[in-house]
């Protein structure tokens, strides 16, 4: 708990700099210790995850440092401002020492040290009111760290005019006599400056990984071995329950292949071949193996250092330094050799095994030569030997130089086959962005999808929100949401609220950027807020931005002030097209004097202003995969209207700039503008994101997709019932980015960031095929049914689309729904399509037969049903589709009164009977999907219409006799 009080030379509170100490911290222990575990408590602040401990805040939980331990460290500092009232809370030591020894308890990790570096500004925290039952439990919380091995150390933070003193705080936590030995903070720093000098100059010593001994021809000193650079550890595979997504537990059996009896792993012996013969261990032997040859490092003589192929080495490199602990005279023997190395220019050829039981190694110790920087006298390369292994671990034959092969002049097939290889190794980053593994996802991948409110969202712009998702969820970036509505007379009222709903439809909800409230869909209120540090994220926010930047172009003579009205620019364009030349700027306004501008000025005429564009100032555009796209020439083009908004071009370059866009990701269609934009970027100084365009999107005709075709827009896709994850699986079968992309599987959001691959677009259009639409549907409602969990999804969806259809839904059970999903879901696209379907729409829709009639269809209609009703009612339930053809034919065949009805006759009745028409699925299925009691309802409801329409007709007739 520190001051917000700040130090007047620098402006920077005592908390800002130890929040800025804490980050350095953990960037250098990313880089040089990144298997130690950083934790991060914020005491004195009013937030608090448990209520017993008040004021105590877990920041960062113990685990290894990593990017998100920075950013939430900046995110402490940037809110500083807003909330220093809220970190001047009481709170009681005992329960900080207490959560710091929590922190390590829960942790199931071994130690090799624990340490607490408590940061205050408070010399003595039981000053002036002193509470000795507080005090007591913070000397017994304090003891309790000291009795788990966790030394506790304080850095104490004070301005230059103070002096700090450590003495009062130890003597106010520990008892009497009882100070000595236990805590290492007693000589801490006690100036911020100091610490930070000493953690951003790395004066420390990185964590060896072993420590061995030299052999020099007879004479040994000691070395231990260093990684400089640490390796990116993938996660550990962790193995689930398929139906829980629990952790399972592994656990191996030793059986016998004869009796299936299970051994104890001490029953258990091993054998090896050696010269043919088959020898037995036990475990203990087996692993006495190993440690036949002895460790360290045994030197075998001294070659040049030319002779080295560097081209050859498949293990990482150590670095080795004298251990003067061990072995004393070690720097002294290990600077002597260092110097005759390097003064002769050989390295030295060594056996090298490090620990005990590790496989010899060949290895070359190529000496280093100590370089500081002249200006801040730091450390910039340490003096020592580069342990550099050779590819054969077995290979101990005597070192001799090797004989380098003529060089010879590679052909053209070899020169095309690199050149191949190269472009499928090239990486598209910033190399300067490529630091550590663990601190590149800080600045590196920001992708934003940044619509216009100008129009309802179509299948192209989803489809680029899309590929902007995946592709920061791959490299564990960011996905931002930014809203261009610049062009205030094109924006469409609904336009947003379409967006957001489809976004939120297909799952791809932002990291960061603008968050719709409300359902426009249902004339609720819609709200529009904000999350992220680098907001406002709708551009209309953003015009002094804007205005700023326009204004410096024009101070520094790239930009200018156009006059023209509407009418003129008007008439250069249509003077243009009559020539059937391109629109072009005259520039008229370019060369007026200071003393016209001013006028015009004064009289208050409006102007835009415009970018000087000199004779080939703006370069051409090369891209990877579409190759090269010319500058088209408009003259000094606008970037800032007489209303004050900025034009696309100009807002996006400065957006992309503020919001640190790393990569866009847009279709092909921008090729034309990404001069100008590149342009824009170098005019302002600013630099430019990564651009990787999509391959346009064209109809099975061959046409650009534009909004003017059908079904171009994401609603009729969402009002036609098709899933969001089957949208976009559809949308990926448009232009790449997977090796692998069939359409039996529907991949999952999580599934498509895990296996796309930027460089796998294609550049020729991809063609929009709603055929592959239906089949991914389709695919969809196969996997669902396959599940119970699935199935029970599906019907909520069918009593969805009945509610909607305002069709009654009670009276349909789990049962009967269960029965009609396994039948007719392989054969329809969406859930909407089974409920809606002519096909399929009996199921939900049948009434009490009104104008029923089986002319010209079958004769003797009602004795047909009667024989229908008959069977259905004794059909054994539930009903199988083959047993049930099978059991027709043996009823009509068994029953001598039958011999009159034909088994087509029968089907043609009954379908007709249950669905008033004469398509539809195999009959079978139909009794099948209503099940025995509503099928005999709907066919005793057409017999009694039959009959009573029969009854009806000889009434009439008998009228019309006796009125003849």
């Amino acid at each position: 708990v520190v001051s917000t009080q700040s130090d007047e030379d620098s402006q920077t509170t005592l908390f800002e700099l130890s929040a800025k100490c804490v980050e350095v911290h953990i960037k250098n222990k990313i880089l040089c210790n990144d298997r130690d575990l950083i934790g991060l408590l914020l005491v004195g602040c009013e937030q608090s995850e448990n209520p017993d401990f008040p004021h105590v805040s877990t920041i960062l939980p113990l685990d290894r440092p990593g990017s998100q331990s920075v950013l939430k460290v900046e995110s402490i500092r940037s809110d500083l401002d807003n909330q220093k009232e809220s970190y001047l809370c009481n709170y009681s030591l005992a329960d900080v020492f207490w959560c710091c020894r929590n922190m390590f308890h829960n942790f199931a990790y071994k130690f090799g040290q624990s340490q607490v570096i408590l940061f205050t500004s408070v010399e003595n925290p039981f000053a002036g009111a002193p509470n000795l039952k507080a005090r007591k439990n913070a000397q017994q919380k304090a003891l309790d760290l000291y009795n788990n091995k966790i030394d506790l150390d304080i850095i104490g933070l004070c301005l230059p005019e103070f002096v700090f003193d450590s003495s009062l705080f130890w003597d106010s936590i520990l008892p009497e006599g009882d100070r000595a030995q236990r805590f290492i903070g007693q000589d801490s720093a006690t100036k911020m400056k100091e610490l930070l000098k000493r953690v951003t100059t790395k004066e420390y010593l990185t964590r060896s990984i072993a420590s061995t001994t030299v052999d020099l021809f007879g004479t040994e000193f000691a070395v231990q071995f260093y990684n400089f650079i640490s390796i990116a550890r993938k996660p550990t595979k962790v193995k689930l329950d398929s139906k829980t997504n629990r952790e399972v537990r592994m656990k191996t059996e030793y059986r016998s292949t004869e009796t299936d009896a299970v051994f104890h792993k001490d029953e258990i012996t091993y054998s090896q071949s050696f010269g043919g013969r088959t020898i037995n261990f036990t475990k203990n032997e087996r692993g006495s193996l190993r440690y036949i040859v002895s460790t360290g490092v045994k030197i075998l003589g001294f070659r040049s250092v030319d002779c080295l192929d560097f081209g050859n080495f498949i293990k990482g490199a150590h670095f080795i330094y004298p251990n003067e602990k061990a072995i004393k005279g070690s720097v002294a023997i290990f600077k002597a050799l260092l110097g005759s190395c390097l003064s002769k220019k050989v390295c030295a050829i060594c056996r090298v095994s490090p620990r005990r039981g590790s496989i010899p190694r060949l290895a070359a110790l190529l000496p280093q030569e100590e370089v500081i920087d002249e200006e801040s006298q730091i450390q910039m390369h340490p003096a020592g030997f580069h342990c550099i292994y050779f590819p054969y671990s077995d290979d101990i034959r005597d070192v001799s130089d090797r004989i380098r092969p003529v060089e010879t002049m590679p052909s053209q097939n070899q020169v095309k086959c690199c050149e191949a290889i190269i472009d499928r190794l090239k990486i598209n980053y910033d190399p300067e962005t490529i630091q550590n593994p663990a601190l590149s996802s800080i600045s590196a991948v920001r992708t934003r999808f940044a619509p216009s409110p100008t129009g309802f969202i179509h299948l192209g712009g989803l489809r680029t929100a899309l590929y902007n998702y995946i592709f920061a969820k791959k490299y564990n970036g960011t996905f931002i949401l930014r809203i261009e509505d610049t062009d205030q007379s094109r924006m469409q009222e609904g336009a947003i609220g379409s967006l957001w709903t489809a976004l939120s439809y297909t799952e791809l909800h932002p990291d960061e950027g603008v968050i719709m409230h409300g359902d426009e869909s249902t004339n609720g209120e819609i709200t529009l807020s904000e999350i992220g540090p680098l907001g406002p994220y709708v551009q209309s926010k953003r015009l002094h931005i804007y205005q700023k930047y326009a204004n410096q172009l024009l101070e520094s003579g790239h930009a200018y002030r156009c006059f023209c009205s509407n009418h003129r620019l008007t008439l250069i364009k249509h003077e243009a097209f009559t020539q059937g030349a391109l629109p072009k700027y005259d520039n008229r306004c370019r060369n007026f004097t200071q003393d016209e501008i001013n006028a015009r000025l004064k009289r208050n005429e409006k102007f835009t202003i415009r970018i000087r564009i000199d004779d080939e100032s703006i370069d051409n555009y090369t891209d990877n995969k579409f190759g090269h796209t010319q500058f088209v020439d408009e003259g000094d083009f606008i970037i800032l209207k007489s209303d004050g908004f900025p034009v696309y071009h100009f807002a996006n370059v400065i957006d992309d700039h503020f919001m640190k866009i790393s990569h866009v990701l847009r279709g092909a269609e921008w090729l034309s503008i990404a001069p100008k934009h590149k342009f824009l970027y170098k005019l302002l100084g600013f630099k430019p994101p990564a651009f990787i365009h999509l391959p346009l999107i064209v109809t099975e005709s061959g046409r650009k997709m534009s909004k003017r075709e059908k079904d171009a827009f994401v609603g009729d896709y969402i009002e036609k019932g098709y899933p969001g994850i089957v949208l976009v699986n559809y949308l990926i079968q448009c232009g790449g980015g997977f090796s692998h992309n069939e359409m039996t599987v529907i991949k999952s959001l999580q599934d498509m960031s895990l296996e796309f691959d930027e460089n796998l677009f294609q550049s020729s259009p991809a063609v929009l095929n709603a055929g592959k639409l239906d089949v991914l549907g389709r695919q969809y409602l196969c996997e669902k049914v396959e599940t119970s969990q699935g199935k029970l999804y599906l019907m909520d969806q069918v009593k969805k689309f009945l509610h909607q259809e305002c069709l009654d839904e009670s009276r349909m059970d789990d049962g009967w729904m269960g029965r009609v999903l396994e039948k007719r879901v392989r054969n329809v696209p969406t859930i909407r399509h089974l409920v809606m379907s002519p096909e399929t729409s009996f199921l939900f829709t049948w009434e009490p037969p009104v104008g029923l009639s089986f002319t010209g269809l079958v004769k003797k209609p009602t004795k047909v049903l009667d024989v229908a009703i008959e069977f259905v009612k004794q059909a054994d339930e539930p009903f199988q589709s083959d047993q049930l053809k099978s059991a027709v034919k043996d009823y009509i065949r068994s029953n001598s009164s039958l011999e009159w009805l034909d088994i087509g006759a029968f089907w043609k009745t009954v379908r007709y009977s249950l669905t008033f028409s004469s398509k539809g699925p195999p009959v079978p299925d139909m009794l099948v999907m209503l099940g025995k009691e509503e099928s005999v309802r709907r066919l005793q409801g057409a017999v009694d219409f039959l009959r009573q329409d029969r009854t009806e007709a000889l009434k009439s007739h008998r009228n019309d006799v006796e009125s003849c």
